[in-house]
């Protein structure tokens, strides 16, 4: 076709245009002087080893449990358990002393002592109102009765001195009952009333009985001195009750009357 005809035309043309361009040149006058630069000396150096370390393999199977070691211990264990050694020096014995031995302490005996005494009250007045005051001063009249009684005795030496009694506070009123006022003592517009008191020794002799009534005898005594009734006051100087004693005043007697006259 004419387009074909005209790019075949075209073709040739530029060839020959080409052609004539080249072989129209000069040629090069000398070739060149130096040449190219020795190839290099230096080799690039080889990648190194691989590396030693691997990743540790995974030491549990991610699709089950881990499977039981299977490995056995190659030896026995060589610990042993540790035993206490026994000193090597035996423990030196305690010589007894030359002396005879002194006598073992007897256990305490609990004997309650009954207190007796008359007591002048108001008879509208209420117990609660003067019992604790009773009890109160027994508390310290009994104590100060057994120290004088029985005073510490001396066993052996001063580091080895006992109690032969002691007082278990606080005592008891175990009784309060009406009674007739001793002879002459005037109450007056108010009562006399009879008291018990239970007073505990505690006792570290073989011989309670004696050294009971003995205690009886002095607290009794105290207590018809004045002791237990001075207590009492210095106490409460406001209390309503009086305890019955030497000092308590006597009423007089009033006069015999005279016969009639004939």
């Amino acid at each position: 076709t004419d387009s074909q005809t005209s790019f075949l035309f075209s073709v040739c043309m530029q060839t020959e245009i080409s052609i004539e361009f080249v072989l129209g040149s000069p040629a090069p006058s000398f070739s060149p002087t130096s040449s190219p630069s020795a190839a290099p000396t230096e080799t690039p150096e080889e990648p190194s080893a691989e590396p030693t370390v691997t990743p540790d393999a995974p030491t549990v199977s991610p699709t089950g449990s881990p499977a039981p070691s299977t490995q056995v211990p190659t030896a026995a264990p060589t610990l042993q358990p540790t035993t206490t050694a026994f000193p090597s020096v035996s423990p030196t014995s305690t010589i007894p002393p030359t002396g005879p031995p002194s006598a073992a302490p007897s256990s305490p005996t609990v004997v309650p002592v009954m207190a007796l005494y008359d007591i002048i009250i108001s008879p509208t007045a209420a117990p609660e109102s003067y019992v604790p005051g009773l009890i109160a001063a027994m508390d310290q009249l009994a104590p100060e009765v057994a120290d004088e009684t029985f005073p510490l005795q001396s066993v052996r030496s001063r580091r080895n001195r006992r109690l032969v009694v002691s007082i278990a506070l606080p005592t008891q009123i175990v009784g309060i009952i009406p009674d007739n006022c001793p002879d002459g003592i005037s109450a007056g517009d108010r009562v006399c009333r009879g008291v018990t008191q239970s007073v505990s020794m505690v006792l570290t002799t073989e011989d309670s009985q004696t050294s009971s009534a003995a205690y009886k005898d002095a607290l009794q005594r105290a207590i018809a001195e004045g002791r237990l009734n001075t207590l009492l006051v210095e106490l409460n100087p406001s209390t309503p009750v009086e305890v019955i004693d030497n000092n308590t005043p006597i009423a007089p007697t009033p006069p015999a009357a005279s016969p009639p006259s004939p």
